[in-house]
């Protein structure tokens, strides 16, 4: 969304007015300023996007409209009324504090109703994709966040706001160095070295598995090209000839392992990673996901976003593409259907024959496993249990958004948790202490994660 986006607003007296807005603004703001201009109450207005009434506590980065759009100012058929919006505090510990408030509070008030203790420096809200410091609490009120009925869940962090611009669990690659003149040509074929783990750099588990086929290439690469030189540079020779001259290189080949590795000559490097302290079964393991370090990332240029003559031409092709499959498409009978949609599970499950689940708890720990897709919902939970303080309490696995309780005794592929997914815990029992000191570097799980699909 461009910086110095704007819309016009036409009045009922025929004026049009041009509103400067933001991603965060909302519908409702908009329609405040205008009215405030030319002395309208905006309680009996609502705003018109073509035939489109908008709801006033829609955020314009939701909204789907344009850039420098027309919006039109219409009466309302029943003069709108305020009414009590529902808030959900969420804090870092899981609890949460509900509570309903007037529109017109702001967010200070709030906390001190629910008795909800913070730092005014490192304090920090976030609603949708919006973060609010502790600094602006006393400013920012709910009808200013779009609030003006229903419900809204907040996130309570204790963060420094500079930091929160950075993306966890994102990888950036390294910049590739320039390669000098005096550096050998076996240099150049040696696979780029790996990050230790063991640092406190970020280990991609893509690149691992890039780095190792790189590495096999070059190296049987370099083992062909060796190999038809011999053949081309040999000349014809007798027979008595070519088995001195294999006799001599057998020879020479036995000094030089005896000997210490030149250093022009290409070694292979083989890359080591990181021991890996299975929990139990499954190959389970446990990390802290508030734990993982963030990645600076480029932001993307807005030019990236526009569309080109090239885009227009390929939706076009894929519209007519579909257009034609759903015209010329054969009528099938309910046993044709039940049996196209049995090959496809077929397909899925000789495909997949692993699945790897994620159990994320309240307090921000996953609990990582390898299932079968043809296991039950139940192995999950007995799987669970093991590491549970009291295994005794029941619990229930859902899935979000939106919520979704599973059912115990389904597969789980027919719960579509083939061949990853990330299930929620809810129940009173915690993890073990003694499971909670095996903790686990979040990018060590995403690498067993990658190897097993």
């Amino acid at each position: 969304m461009a910086t110095n986006k704007c819309v016009t607003v036409l009045t009922p007296n025929g004026r049009r007015s041009n509103i400067k807005i933001s991603p965060n603004s909302t519908i409702l703001q908009v329609l405040e300023e205008v009215c405030q201009k030319y002395d309208f109450n905006p309680d009996e207005y609502d705003l018109k996007h073509y035939n489109q009434i908008l709801d006033v506590n829609l955020i314009f980065r939701y909204s789907n409209i344009s850039n420098n759009a027309s919006l039109e100012m219409v009466k309302c058929k029943n003069p709108r009324k305020v009414s009590n919006v529902g808030i959900c505090i969420q804090l870092e510990n899981g609890d949460r504090l509900t509570g309903e408030y007037f529109p017109n509070v702001n967010i200070t008030t709030i906390l001190q109703d629910l008795n909800i203790q913070y730092n005014t420096n490192s304090a920090v809200i976030i609603y949708t994709q919006r973060e609010i410091c502790g600094k602006d609490f006393e400013t920012v009120t709910l009808r200013s966040l779009g609030l003006g009925s229903g419900k809204a869940l907040f996130r309570l962090l204790e963060r420094n706001p500079d930091t929160l611009k950075d993306q966890a669990h994102v990888y950036v690659p390294s910049k590739s160095k320039v390669s000098k003149p005096n550096e050998n040509e076996d240099d150049k074929v040696r696979p780029k070295p790996v990050m230790d783990p063991n640092k406190s750099t970020v280990l991609n588990p893509i690149s691992i598995i890039k780095a190792k086929k790189e590495h096999l290439q070059t190296s049987n690469d370099t083992q062909k090209a060796k190999e038809t030189e011999n053949k081309i540079t040999t000349p014809l020779c007798s027979t008595n000839l070519n088995k001195e001259i294999e006799n001599e290189n057998e020879n020479a080949m036995e000094i030089h392992e005896n000997d210490e590795p030149m250093p022009n000559k290409t070694v292979k490097e083989e890359i080591k990673e990181p021991p890996i302290e299975f929990l139990g079964e499954r190959n389970a393991l446990l990390f802290n996901q508030a734990g993982a370090e963030a990645i600076d990332q480029d932001d993307i240029p807005d030019d990236f976003f526009d569309l080109t003559v090239n885009d227009a031409k390929i939706l076009l092709r894929d519209v007519k593409r579909m257009q034609s499959m759903l015209e010329d498409a054969p009528l099938i009978t309910a046993a044709q259907r039940e049996l196209e949609e049995n090959k496809t599970k077929l397909n899925i499950l000789h495909k997949y024959q692993q699945a790897v689940i994620r159990i994320q708890f309240p307090n921000q720990f996953v609990l990582q496993g390898l299932f079968g897709p043809l296991e039950t919902v139940q192995s999950i939970k007995d799987f669970i249990k093991t590491y549970l303080e009291h295994p005794e309490e029941d619990f229930v696995l859902y899935t979000s958004p939106p919520r979704c309780d599973l059912v115990a005794d389904k597969h789980l592929f027919d719960q579509n948790l083939v061949p990853t997914a990330i299930i929620y815990y809810s129940g009173s029992s915690d993890l073990k202490l003694e499971v909670k000191s095996k903790l686990t570097d979040p990018t060590i799980a995403s690498t067993q994660a990658v190897k097993t699909r």
